[in-house]
């Protein structure tokens, strides 16, 4: 049987382009070596405490251990046989990390060589000596002590990982909270996690603080720390550091918070998931699944219970993400049982919670909802001067959590359209002789564009125009191609779309009780008061859509212009 010929130097290729996506992981790899080391001598002598040195010298790194070190019979395979690990069964001590025998390796990402001295409980001290050529060597060595000193001498392009402050800053992000003394050229830099020290909240706050964030609240999980941050929230979802063992495996992680969760954050420490190869990452399995679903449970209970803890916290909350919230609710039931009751929304009354509404609605146990992202401010004003309380339940999260309210508490929720608004225009058919010039030149300037005037009356008196029906450039474009001289198959195609069926166009409400209105038939130019009837429609249309359509705008622009000029000459043209 003949052995796989392993090229050394292709092999690191492929894992510095594709493996490891920064060669800086080679401090996090090194020193989760000797950590293992540390822990695997610890189950021969469980008070040995062990420490971890790191040290910068001119082109080359070392990390020294009093871990287990390696005996001579043990090391061609522990070094020389790529892939091979001592610490991938079921019997490794709690806590070892290393599993797939390329830890090492990943020096080659900067080194030209590699010599590792080492000596085993018993056994006589060695040094391996490695070469990014993939060719090795075993000799004979000298050292005291137990344990295991690498030393890398880098290639000239990565000198710069020999200073000091370089290595200081890849420690303290790779491994800042080992549980094991950790130095470099002397200084300790292992930290307590904030989870462990003796008033967590405090030490989260502080840790949130010192990441850029303003913490509303913290809460300390045995193995982590979690924040609400005063900070926009992320659409995506919290975000979390994740370490394993005291080494950091990823930032920013989005799957193990709710979705709904972006406006939290924090650390965790997760023995219980599975690194990749690389231990940039986690697999996302069983184990990452039940970690998600246990944070989402602390989450909805620390939420639920937030207000009778802290009501400050909570208000400041509500201020800062009551639409992330309503989405917590809307998706869990428990939240919204404990929170749904003090959860604002936003109405043409301000914002206020469901409840309040509900009793100002009156005794129909019925909320007034607009769900189209444009309605509510066109309908609002009508229905706030007909006493009618509405929901604006357009924005993320809004609409979920009001039907999940409503359907909690035994509520009808009525939309509230625009057409659904039309039971609050009275007719004016005694207008209809004054109007009728007016309107029969007014029709004739806005039959391009799709709108039928039409006389009515509704408060609030200071509206001129109501839109029933919303208007769409759309609609607009497809009745106006099918009534031109397009193809017969262009006229066919238009005429399935829904925007184009109909013998109505946009229905435009003049009120006639608004002064503007009820002076037109009396202007002493009714066409240039048919100009002024297509400029009210041009103002309701951007009530409703805050943008105009190309013939919007150029009719918009131009009895703008006719009005103004008028003003200011006398003149019509």
């Amino acid at each position: 049987m003949t052995a796989f010929d392993v090229d050394l130097a292709g092999l690191l290729r492929v894992f510095g382009g594709h493996l490891y996506a920064d060669p800086a992981v080679f401090v996090r790899e090194l020193v989760q070596n000797a950590a293992d080391a540390i822990l695997l001598r610890r189950e021969r002598e469980p008070d040995h405490a062990g420490a971890i040195a790191v040290l910068a010298e001119p082109g080359a790194v070392v990390f020294e251990d009093d871990g287990a070190g390696l005996r001579p019979d043990g090391i061609a395979a522990a070094l020389g046989r790529i892939g091979y690990s001592t610490k991938r069964d079921a019997t490794s001590p709690r806590g070892t990390t290393g599993q797939f025998g390329i830890g090492l390796l990943s020096g080659f990402l900067v080194a030209e060589r590699i010599a590792v001295t080492t000596r085993a409980h018993g056994g006589d001290p060695v040094r391996w000596t490695g070469r990014a050529d993939g060719t090795w060597t075993i000799e004979p060595a000298e050292r005291a002590g137990i344990g295991t000193t690498v030393r890398l001498e880098l290639a000239a392009e990565h000198h710069g990982f020999a200073r000091e402050g370089r290595l200081r800053e890849l420690l303290r992000r790779y491994v800042r909270y080992l549980p094991i003394a950790l130095s470099l050229g002397g200084e300790r830099l292992d930290e307590r996690p904030p989870w462990l020290c003796p008033d967590p909240i405090e030490a989260g706050r502080a840790y949130a603080i010192a990441h850029g964030a303003d913490p509303i609240a913290v809460l300390a999980l045995a193995r982590g720390i979690l924040w609400i941050a005063a900070e926009p929230a992320q659409a995506q979802g919290g975000r979390l550091t994740v370490h394993q063992n005291g080494f950091l495996i990823e930032d920013g992680v989005r799957e193990l918070l709710p979705s709904w969760s972006g406006f939290v954050a924090g650390v965790v420490d997760a023995p219980e998931l599975s690194p990749t190869a690389s231990r940039e990452t986690y697999v996302r399995d069983r184990a990452a699944a039940g970690l998600a679903a246990e944070l989402r449970e602390r989450v909805l209970g620390w939420l639920a219970a937030l207000p009778a803890r802290d009501l400050a916290a909570f208000d400041r909350v509500m201020r800062h993400h009551a639409t992330h919230l309503r989405g917590a609710c809307a998706s869990a039931p428990e939240l919204l049982a404990a929170i749904g009751d003090r959860i604002v929304v936003e109405t043409n009354f301000g914002d206020v919670d469901l409840p309040t509404l509900l009793a100002a609605s009156g005794g129909d146990r019925a909320l007034r909802v607009v769900t189209s992202s444009q309605g509510f401010g066109h309908v609002a004003p009508i229905a706030t001067a007909r006493g009618l309380p509405l929901v604006n339940a357009t924005y993320v999260h809004d609409r979920p959590f009001v039907e999940a309210w409503a359907a909690r508490a035994g509520v009808v929720l009525q939309p509230m359209d625009l057409e659904a608004l039309e039971v609050l225009i009275a007719p004016a058919p005694e207008q209809a002789q004054r109007f009728a010039a007016v309107l029969a030149l007014a029709r004739t300037l806005l039959e391009p564009l799709d709108v039928e005037p039409e006389l009515g009356r509704f408060e609030p008196h200071s509206l001129p125009g109501f839109l029933v029906t919303e208007p769409t450039a759309l609609r607009e474009r497809a009745r106006s191609v099918m009534r031109s001289g397009a193809s017969p198959l262009a006229r066919d195609l238009l005429r399935g779309l829904a925007v184009a069926r109909g013998d109505r166009g946009t229905r435009f409400v003049l009120n006639v009780d608004n002064s503007l209105v009820r002076a037109l038939p009396d202007a002493p130019d009714l066409e240039l008061a048919a100009h002024a009837v297509r400029l009210c429609y041009a103002q309701a249309a951007m009530q409703v859509r805050r943008t105009f359509s190309a013939g919007e705008a150029r009719t918009f622009s131009e009895d703008l212009g006719k009005l103004l000029m008028r003003a200011v000459t006398g003149a019509y043209n």
